[in-house]
């Protein structure tokens, strides 16, 4: 049973952080924050 608590908790952590890095993305775009602007600009 910890095996699979460990991987509950594991795939867990990757949602939040996928959606923590979405909101982050949303609000930046939509506030126009300067940290975020520039990451997107170095990405293309």
């Amino acid at each position: 049973m910890q095996d699979v608590a460990y991987i509950a908790l594991t795939v867990v952590f990757f949602i939040a952080m996928a959606l923590l890095a979405a909101g982050a993305d949303r609000l930046g775009r939509r506030y126009g924050s300067d940290a975020d602007a520039t990451h997107a600009e170095a990405e293309r």
